[in-house]
């Protein structure tokens, strides 16, 4: 059953969001960006390693973050509920807050596009300066990734993941009848200008025929 009725948020939820960022931010328990940086890089070292290549290791940490964590972010979902609604173009309100209250970096700029024709997917696009997952890389001769190297998936897999598992535990909580997916769709490490994310949104029956 939808625990969310509204149909689409307004001034009110906005402005909540702008001020429930910085609490969350303030609230939560910090984890050190340089330890998630390094653990990251040894963790694609060995998963390059296992797996043979790096698109095949970004692959593997992707599905791992869209299926993990359920519990954590139910709890943080719940938390967010004055700003969710049943309007899937609402999705850029909570990812704007949401990744301010878990990082403390600003999203530089975020859009719903609605579906130009039948078919289309709805999306929301956001755009970020600095990725702390790619901070350091260029000074690391000990893994030395170049653009050529990547494939189906870029550096910031993680966030991609988190956001695709959260987006669609989001749509059950709030009865939104759409299922998505995020990809990184600009990448500060392919030589991109800023890191880029795309949300898609299919109603769950056209996205099942895919």
């Amino acid at each position: 059953m939808p625990k969310v009725k509204r149909a689409k948020v307004g001034l009110r939820e906005k402005l909540l969001a702008a001020l429930g960022k910085r609490l969350m931010f303030r609230k939560e328990r910090k984890i050190n960006k340089l330890l998630i940086t390094l653990s990251y890089r040894e963790m694609v070292r060995m998963l390059i390693q296992l797996h043979g290549s790096l698109d095949a290791a970004l692959k593997a940490i992707f599905e791992l973050t869209e299926h993990a964590g359920d519990e954590f972010l139910m709890q943080w979902i719940e938390s967010s509920s004055p700003i969710l609604s049943k309007h899937v173009g609402d999705h850029a309100l909570w990812i704007k807050s949401g990744y301010f209250a878990f990082t403390g970096d600003n999203v530089k700029d975020i859009r719903y596009v609605p579906p130009e024709k039948e078919g289309d997917p709805h999306r929301v696009i956001w755009q970020v300066e600095k990725c702390f997952l790619c901070a350091g890389m260029n000074e690391d001769k000990t893994l030395q990734i170049k653009p050529e190297d990547f494939g189906e998936f870029n550096w910031g897999i993680v966030p991609a993941g988190i956001f695709t598992k959260t987006i669609n535990l989001i749509n059950e909580y709030c009865g939104i009848e759409f299922t998505g997916t995020v990809r990184e769709t600009k990448c500060l490490m392919r030589g991109d200008p800023c890191g880029e994310y795309t949300a898609e949104f299919y109603p769950k029956q056209k996205n099942e025929e895919r």
